[in-house]
């Protein structure tokens, strides 16, 4: 398992930001943590493959339960995306789309987990 970390700052409303991941393999998990306050269900970190039907991650930023400014969101698999999708091999030309979305602006940390020979399944 590799894991990638990543640090970027958010304004208000959705933006998509693009990473291509160097080593290749599948995504397995993220988990994010905001520094500033943010709204249970609209503040979101949402990860998948550039273009895609559906995302594989989705990651609360919000105030309620562990989430919240400085509490670490853990990523929950999308259920509605499909076998291709979350089989789908990242490489150096299949860039990872993180859509971020906050409340308030600020900053995110990001982790990435990757699965780099594409054995495992997505994890809750």
């Amino acid at each position: 398992m590799k894991k990638y970390s990543f640090v970027i700052p958010g304004t208000t409303g959705s933006v998509k930001h693009y990473i291509p991941i160097p080593d290749g393999g599948k995504v397995a998990g993220i988990r994010a943590v905001v520094n500033s306050t943010q709204t249970s269900g609209t503040a979101v970190v949402k990860v998948g493959k550039k273009g895609a039907a559906n995302v594989l991650f989705t990651a609360d930023l919000g105030t309620t339960g562990a989430n919240g400014i400085g509490n670490v969101a853990k990523g929950v698999a999308n259920a509605s995306a499909t076998d291709a999708e979350k089989a789908q091999m990242f490489d150096g030309s299949v860039p990872l789309e993180l859509d971020i979305q906050l409340v308030v602006a600020g900053s995110v940390g990001i982790t990435i987990e990757m699965d780099e020979f594409g054995v495992g399944g997505l994890r809750p």
